[in-house]
Order: C-alpha cells, then structure tokens, then sequence
C-alpha cells in the first residue's frame, strides 16, 4: 500500500493477465489481450478474444472474483481482499517463522512445539457451504484439545491461578465456590505476563539481547515477579470507573460519611494488586468491598451490571474510603 502512489497498477493487472486463457460463464473460452481500468465503475475490464470459435470476435469483461480463481490459485485471506498485494517483506518474515518453528539454528527451541490448526469456512463452493463458528472451527477445537493433553503445564496454570486467587482473596472465597469468569480473566492476565518476562534475541546471534525499552507500550518485567490477581473484570472495571466519576459530590449527602468510615474499617482486610493502574487498582478493591459487606455476591461478577444492584451513594461511599486509605499510605511511604 505504500508503494500504490509510485507504481501502475495497470501496468501490473496486464502483466498478470497478459495472453491468459478462461473459460467465462456464458461458456465460450477467451484469451486476453489487454487490461484497463475504468475509474467509474471502480473495476478492471478486459478486452478478450473467444478462442473457441473460428470467427474472431472480441468482447470487454470485467475482471472479477471467478475469472481469477479460474486462473489462479485465490486465497480468501489476501490483503483486504485484494490479489495483487503481498505484505512487504514477506518472503523474510516467512522465512523466519520456518526457523522459528524448527527451534532454531541448534533445533531445539520452543518453537518446535508450536502447532497449527486448520481454520476453514470453505467460502464460494456451490453445494459445499459450511455456516457457523462451530463447523469451521472444528479442526482447531481438535487441536486445542490435542494440545492440552500433550500440555500438562496448561492445566498446571490454570491450577496455580485458582489457588492464588483463593489465597490473595481470602475474604472473597472463604469456603465458596470460585468465580469461573474471574479465572479465567485471569488466566489471561498470567499469559501476557509470562509473554513480558520472555527474553528477546537476534535470530542470526541468540547470544544477543534486543532492548525492548523504546517500544511503546510495551513494560518487560523481571522472570521473579509474581504475579497479582485481580478481582474485577474488564466489564466491571468500567462499570465502575462510569458510575464513580462523581463521588466527592455525592459525599455531601446525609449519611453517606458514615458509610464511608464502615467501608474504611475494612480497608485494612483488602488484598491491594499491583502492576496496574491506579484506577484498576481502586476498582479492584471497590469490588472487594462491596463482595465483603454483602452489597454483591459471586455470581454478580459474571453477570456485569452490578450497579442495579448497588446505588450511586454506596458506590461513592466505597469509592471515597479506598482513596483515602491509598492517600494515606502514600503519605507514609513518603515520609519514610
């Protein structure tokens, strides 16, 4: 796409097309001679001799989806569709995937372990259309199930995930039943961790580190980190940062002081993540106390919408006690 100002594409498109045979739809073979495009139908016309006829006839056609096929060997995923545009530098990224997936020069790294699955929806075959994500899919549900057999570490994770989850929310899962949604959320969270503690090397000199620290948005972290759970979700997270944007105002309501202070008591019992945002952190532990205080119960946090459960006051009230206890522990950090 970066080169679409500097190069014909018509001149390209006849290259392709230049003296090639098809057999067309009203069922008479072509050759064509030449390719334009016309810019007000947006499409590629071109100028075709019939072949199978002794008389020589000439006919326009549009270039479309079934004289390529025809022609060639199309693909469903070629760039937004289109046929004549490869990825720049693709011969040298595939080439670096095949090493990849060989483990390397020596042949024994990961990536000898990596395996691939076949996705396909088999678009455009008459009599053979294949609808819905379960029939298409099928050979990578197969895989995934391949996998997790040949994988023992994938349940030793998702093992390692609910008992840290146990342990750092004691108050939450004290003799319940654990919150599938926020397992496996953070499952997910534990993956992109692992993925930041990865160490990158040149592929040509594995001795080589790559220094990552001018990528934006991307944080690598030490191999001794552990890792942190969270309690909210992505859904309640934003639930919650919407509903408490204007708590110091709801503050000024009668009694709602005194909820704050019952909410601050029981700061202390909270199990405070790190590695996030500062407003994940306090959405985090908003959750906690309104699971603690009764206001939600497990189940609440698969549902989502927990604000028609819980009223603006008491968010607010549970909003006001988590900052002013992360306040004042800054305090004190500061001070020493």
């Amino acid at each position: 796409y970066k080169l679409i100002d500097k190069i014909d594409i018509e001149d390209v498109v006849n290259k392709l097309f230049d003296k090639k045979t098809f057999k067309h739809s009203d069922g008479n073979n072509y050759s064509i001679d030449s390719v334009k495009f016309d810019i007000i139908k947006n499409r590629f016309i071109a100028s075709c001799t019939k072949t199978n006829d002794e008389t020589v006839s000439a006919k326009d056609i549009i270039l479309d989806r079934a004289i390529f096929s025809n022609l060639f060997n199309s693909l469903a995923s070629t760039p937004a569709g289109q046929p004549f545009i490869a990825e720049e530098n693709q011969y040298e990224q595939m080439k670096h995937l095949v090493n990849i997936l060989k483990g390397g020069v020596k042949e024994k790294g990961a990536g000898r372990h990596i395996q691939f699955g076949l996705l396909s929806t088999d678009l455009g075959r008459e009599g053979k259309e294949i609808t819905g994500p379960q029939a298409a899919a099928k050979d990578m549900v197969k895989m995934i199930q391949e996998v997790r057999i040949s994988k023992p570490e994938i349940n030793k994770n998702k093992n390692f995930i609910r008992n840290i989850v146990k342990e750092k929310y004691p108050n939450i899962f004290n003799g319940v039943k654990q919150n599938s949604e926020v397992n496996r959320y953070n499952f997910f969270l534990f993956q992109l961790e692992q993925m930041r503690k990865a160490e990158f090397v040149r592929i040509d000199d594995e001795k080589a580190k790559v220094d990552l620290s001018s990528i934006k948005g991307f944080c690598p972290i030490k191999k001794e980190h552990g890792f942190s759970p969270l309690l909210v979700t992505p859904n309640i997270n934003v639930e919650l940062s919407g509903f408490t944007e204007t708590y110091e105002q709801l503050m000024d309501l009668p009694n709602n002081q005194d909820f704050a202070d019952e909410f601050y008591k029981d700061c202390e019992k909270l199990y405070i993540a790190e590695g996030y945002s500062r407003e994940t952190i306090e959405n985090n532990m908003i959750l906690q106390l309104l699971l603690m205080n009764g206001y939600l119960n497990i189940e609440d946090i698969t549902r989502g919408k927990i604000t028609e459960k819980v009223n603006r006051e008491t968010l607010a009230a549970a909003k006001f006690a988590v900052v002013k206890r992360n306040n004042s522990t800054e305090k004190k950090s500061a001070k020493k």
